[in-house]
């Protein structure tokens, strides 16, 4: 075409602005507002972690007061630490900053890097990020997919927990 400074238009062009038109339209789709909303975690589980090692440190306490023999008292006071610590790793699964992220995505390309299965998405805020994702759920998406995906971890290091077609 005169005057255009490309000498052609690629499939992936094109696929990106198809999935930038979708994704105007995304919000106004029916199940949008529910498949967005993020699960709060309950805080019982916390404190019942919390009690839970509470718990572990008064028994320590008590094993170191209440037991006369000097071999049975340190082996009860170094598994009741360690139940009562395995109760605080327990709390940060609980974690509300664990819960993750929803995106309003359409998936752009999908592609085979060896073992990984790596798909492509545009979110709705322009951002394009390439993650792996699991391999029913690269079975699943083709490029032009719309929906909503859910992800955990930190930037860089999404991962793909759910991806829901609207």
């Amino acid at each position: 075409m005169p005057g255009d400074s490309r000498d052609s238009v690629s499939d992936q062009d094109i696929a990106i602005v198809t999935a930038k038109e979708k994704l105007v339209a995304l919000k106004d789709r029916a199940g949008y507002n529910e498949a967005m909303t993020v699960p709060v975690p309950s805080w019982i589980g916390r404190a019942i972690c919390v009690a839970a090692a509470a718990s572990c440190g008064g028994l320590m306490y008590a094993c170191k007061l209440y037991v006369s023999a000097a071999w049975l008292m340190w082996i009860l006071v170094v598994l009741f630490g360690l139940i009562g610590l395995s109760f605080l790793l327990a709390m940060i699964g609980f974690s509300s900053k664990l819960t993750g992220q929803k995106w309003g995505v359409a998936v752009v390309g999908k592609r085979l890097d060896g073992n990984d299965r790596r798909i492509r998405f545009l979110r709705e805020s322009g951002e394009e990020h390439e993650l792996e994702v699991s391999e029913q759920i690269y079975g699943l998406l083709r490029p032009g997919d719309l929906g909503v995906l859910h992800t955990s971890g930190n930037a860089p290091d999404y991962r793909v927990d759910t991806f829901t077609r609207l």
